[in-house]
């Protein structure tokens, strides 16, 4: 499985050419008959070849497409299920808990709407407060990936240079700019950790550090598998389960931050299954959005991004590279001067 917008980003080329190369080798001419490439519906060089592929055979590089305007952070309810249908994931259980999700992030009421609320308080803390650092802490290993996830999410979105400048088109169609007249800089920078492991590293700055942070713990209340510890009965844990021990250390953490004043909150999950996973998921996707609109930029491009994609196609030579592109990199060139090396 391949997956790229353009087909163009230079990791993801790399990889597949090798891969690309690997079955060629190992399966013959209908080696494409092993692909599937998830890429933009019309254009891009992975939906090229895609294309001359399936005029030879309609079993050949089978695809799917990406959603139009749709970034890969914004995505996991459209590119992640295959992934998901893959590892035998319910994949419309996922898409039931996202709708759920989304009803409860509709209504204009901060009591009501938990997504507005999450987004409404960050801003504060972070524009009036001084807290610049989001770290998320689920309790719970399954989550491990969703915390690193979340930080592309906020990183990606939130952090601007630019404000946004909104142009009415005909027929009231907006189009977002990038307003170059007016510099913000602005994003919360954030932090994926997990407990308990990480309560013997960054816990400790998190307390005793520049309080200029604010913890989400995830705490998970039911789970899949769980063990029941043995031994004499004198013993404090002697008797207790897991799950017990995980949800009381993420209660006293909770507690050791409320005592030092340090801002925290806790989302509840039920369990860790499709349904509550997708809502937990939409409910970041919204509460970024959101909170890319109290600071007013755009939340859904990445131009910071293309800054080293566009020195690495320079590098490369790669042909139709934009002239004012290239100019730019030749002559700003990347300067190491020898008395700041050791």
């Amino acid at each position: 499985m391949v997956i790229s917008k353009s087909g163009e980003t230079t990791e993801t080329k790399a990889a597949f050419i090798v891969v690309e190369a690997w079955l060629k080798k190992s399966v013959g001419k209908n080696y494409g008959r092993q692909v599937v490439a998830i890429t933009d519906p019309v254009s891009g060089s992975l939906r090229k070849k895609v294309n001359q592929a399936q005029v030879k055979d309609r079993r050949s590089f089978r695809s799917l497409p990406l959603l139009k305007g749709v970034g890969g952070r914004f995505s996991e309810f459209n590119m992640g299920l295959l992934h998901l249908a893959i590892m035998g994931v319910d994949v419309q259980a996922v898409l039931d808990g996202a709708a759920a999700m989304a009803k409860r992030c509709i209504p204009d009421d901060l009591a009501l709407n938990p997504a507005l609320m999450y987004a409404s308080l960050h801003t504060i803390l972070y524009k009036n407060k001084g807290k610049p650092i989001a770290v998320m802490m689920p309790f719970s290993e399954t989550l491990k990936s969703t915390a690193d996830w979340y930080c592309q999410l906020l990183a990606e979105s939130l952090g601007k240079k630019y404000a946004r400048k909104i142009e009415i088109k005909v027929g009231g169609i907006e189009e977002w700019l990038n307003d170059s007249s007016h510099i913000v800089n602005v994003g919360r920078t954030p932090v994926a950790s997990r407990g308990t492991n990480d309560l013997h590293s960054i816990q400790q700055n998190n307390i005793e550090g520049e309080n200029d942070k604010v913890i989400t713990f995830i705490r998970v209340e039911k789970f899949a598998a769980d063990i029941k510890i043995s031994g004499k009965k004198a013993d404090i844990l002697s008797g207790k389960k897991f799950s017990g021990l995980l949800n009381l250390a993420q209660e006293a953490t909770e507690w050791a931050l409320v005592r030092q004043s340090r801002p925290n909150c806790t989302i509840i999950l039920p369990e860790v299954n499709p349904f509550y996973w997708g809502g937990l998921l939409f409910f970041f996707e919204m509460a970024t959005a959101f909170e890319g609109e109290l600071l007013d930029i755009n939340a859904f491009d990445q131009p910071g991004v293309e800054g080293y994609k566009n020195y690495i196609y320079y590098k490369l030579c790669k042909p139709g590279l934009a002239k004012e592109i290239a100019d730019e990199i030749r002559n700003n060139p990347l300067v190491k001067h020898s008395r700041y090396i050791i």
